[in-house]
């Protein structure tokens, strides 16, 4: 075997996909062929769903109008100063409705949410 043939055989595949995750889900949007039985069986194994690259963006648009709904029913926050919450009771404090979405990712995908409100982390 030639050194270029040995090579090929190191190197990763690399695919194209978007990550949604949220405090009760991870999926991975990409095309589920382009990922080895083995790697997409550990991806599986913890909890990720995969799901075909061009549902991306019907999937932003329903979470977006979920988001919205919540936020529309939520109580509007209280003018009093909040009290200090430790890191223990974080997890039964009221649920933010927002989006954070990374400066680096695409206009796309903030217009896929709609009217949501998001935070651009850079």
């Amino acid at each position: 075997m030639d050194q270029a043939a040995s090579q090929l055989q190191l190197t990763p595949q690399v695919f194209f996909a978007y990550a949604i995750l949220t405090m009760n889900e991870c999926a991975l949007f990409t095309n589920a062929g382009a990922i080895e039985d083995t790697a997409k069986g550990h991806l599986q194994a913890g909890g990720v769903t995969i799901l075909p690259y061009d549902e991306i963006w019907s999937y932003l648009a329903a979470w977006g109008q979920q988001l919205n709904k919540a936020r529309e029913t939520q109580p509007p926050p209280s003018e009093e100063k909040q009290p200090q919450v430790n890191e223990g009771e974080k997890k039964n404090a009221p649920p933010t409705y927002k989006a954070s979405i990374s400066g680096k990712t695409s206009w796309a995908v903030a217009e896929a949410l709609g009217k949501v409100s998001s935070s651009i982390l850079c």
